[in-house]
Order: C-alpha cells, then structure tokens, then sequence
C-alpha cells in the first residue's frame, strides 16, 4: 500500500490492533484454565478476534501481522469449546503476539511495522501445535464446522439489528429510505455469507429479507403483508442460526427445515469466488483512488464501504482456501 495512504489511516489501525491483540493475550490465558472456569464462547471469540487482526493487517499489506494472526487461528484449531490450551501453544502464542506488538511499535516510530523473526515465531506455533495435536486417527472438523462459529455469530448480530427494527414498526408506516438501504445492506451480508458456505437455504430466505427491504427502499414503506414477510424471514433465520452445524433448526421454523447444506463442489465454488473476488478488487482498487483525491466528498462513508467490501473479500477468501488472499 502506498505509504503515505497507509499514515492515513495507521493510528485508525493500530488503535483497533493493539485491543484485538490485548483481547487474544486474555483469552488466551482464561483458554488456559480448565473450560468450567472461563467464560463460555471463549474459544471461538479468541479466534474471530485473531480472523480480524489477519483481515485488517491484509488489507493494509503488513503481511508479517498478518502470518501472525492466521498462524495463531490455526495453533486454535482442533479445539473444543472445553478444551484447555496447553501449556507449550500457550507460551508459543503470546510470544507471537508480542511479536506482533512490537511490529505496531516500531510502525508508531515510522519504522517498518515487520517481523524480524517472523519465520522463527511461525515455525515455534507450528511446532507447539504439532507436540500436543490429538492423535491421527481423530477426526479433523469440517471446513463448514471450522467456519460456522464465525459465521454464526456475525450472524446473529446482523440479526438482532434486523429484530430491533421490526420491533420499532409495527407496519403500515412509512420507513426512512435511510435505514431500509442500511437493513438492505445488512441483509445482502447475511445472504452472501450463507452463500459462500454453501447454505442455500439460508441464501435463499436471506435473500428474502433483502428483496422486501429494497422494496422498502424503493417506495419508503412497509406495509403489513410485506413487515409480515420480512418477520417470517427473520424468524426463519433465527432458528437456523441458533442451531449447531450439521442439526436441524427448530420444527417451528419450515421454510428452513433442512440441516445446513455441504458446501458446494470445489470447482464451483471457485468459480463463484473468482467472479465475486474480481468484482470487488475492481471495485476497492476504485476506492483508494477516490480517497487518495483531495476532491473526495463524503470520505467516511466512502472507507465505510471499502472496508465493508475488503471484509466481505476476506471471509469469502477463507472459505475457499485463498489464504495469501484472505
């Protein structure tokens, strides 16, 4: 990235980086403790936290932050909600994410935010991995199992914003053109996602939610029959959401009777990836010129959905294996 583009928007970054790399020291001690003792959701809220550091530090192409952070989502892998960390990933850990602080330090000095013994650290995390894996013959959780915690809870948020809203109208007002594009937009994120890891079911009523609040955005209203709609998505999506990976949601939610689809064919999946991928790299590529302008209006909302489409990017990256993009 262009440097002086990159001292925009560094203290932004390292503001949210030195918290997210605190949040992981944390968690990582508490994932010490025997899982009765700590807080529940830990595991997977140390891992979204790492997925952030790597997609953020990949974005501004400080890739040394990056390694760091996916190598410390994979020294994460393999464990169970109650499983305790050992004591060899624990210290291989927060010795990386000093690294990685240090990195921040000498990037607040002007100096390159880098790594010196990057690969030292990577292989130490390996290593530690490695020397205390469960034996071969268990098995390995699916790509759909590794990614669902994520998912879900990213979910979850975009759908209490979309149940706050239908709580707030009763129907048969009018809606702010403003906030049926922002809920469209929330939708269409919900919708892309599930698509990405192969839910159909979950697209398709996502989808749902997404066309009736466009037709929100485009006439200002919502009417009962279409409020109505959009509740019996939300509700439909809830229930999925609210299930684990490979169960069926509750019988009360039919249009998603199904358990969550597999993921789709490699190939085609690539091949959706690749088409989505270039669209949105054509469109950041457009966004950085637009920012670099000193003529540039509305300049948050413009890194507002640059960084919306960057982290979109990422998440569909990791799901179809592109690490060196994600």
């Amino acid at each position: 990235m262009d440097r002086t583009l990159l001292s925009k928007i560094w203290p932004v970054f390292v503001e949210e980086a030195r918290e997210h790399l605190q949040q992981i020291s944390a968690g990582i001690l508490e994932l010490e403790r025997p899982g009765s003792g700590r807080p529940p959701g830990l595991l997977d809220s140390v891992r979204r936290t790492a997925h952030s550091v790597k997609g953020s530090a990949s974005s501004l192409g400080l890739h040394d932050i990056e390694k760091i952070a996916h190598a410390v989502e994979g020294a994460l892998s393999g464990l169970g909600p109650s499983d305790q960390l050992d004591a060899a990933r624990v210290e291989a850990i927060l010795a990386a994410i000093d690294a990685a602080e240090a990195a921040l330090s000498r990037g607040d000095a002007g100096g390159e935010p880098s790594i010196p013994d990057i690969d030292a650290q990577l292989q130490r995390l390996v290593n530690a991995k490695s020397a205390t894996s469960a034996p071969a013959a268990a098995r390995e959780p699916t790509a759909q199992e590794q990614m669902w915690p994520v998912f879900r809870a990213e979910a979850k948020e975009h759908l209490e914003r979309l149940q706050q809203a239908l709580a707030a109208h009763p129907g048969g007002e009018k809606w702010a053109k403003e906030e049926a594009a922002a809920l469209e937009k929330v939708a269409a994120t919900l919708r892309a996602s599930a698509s990405i890891l192969g839910l159909w079911e979950m697209e398709r009523v996502a989808g749902q939610a997404e066309a009736t609040l466009g037709e929100a955005f485009a006439d200002g209203k919502m009417p009962k029959p279409r409020l109505e709609r959009l509740r019996r998505a939300v509700e439909a999506l809830t229930q999925a959401v609210g299930a684990e990976v490979g169960t069926a949601p509750a019988p009360s939610a039919p249009s998603l009777a199904e358990p969550p689809a597999p993921f789709r064919p490699a190939g085609a999946l690539v091949e959706v990836f690749q088409k989505e991928s270039a669209e949105s790299v054509a469109a950041l590529e457009a966004a950085v010129l637009e920012l670099v302008s000193p003529f540039v209006t509305e300049r948050a909302k413009r890194v507002e959905e640059a960084t919306r489409r960057a982290h979109n990017l990422k998440g569909s990256a990791g799901a179809v294996g592109a690490g060196d993009i994600s």
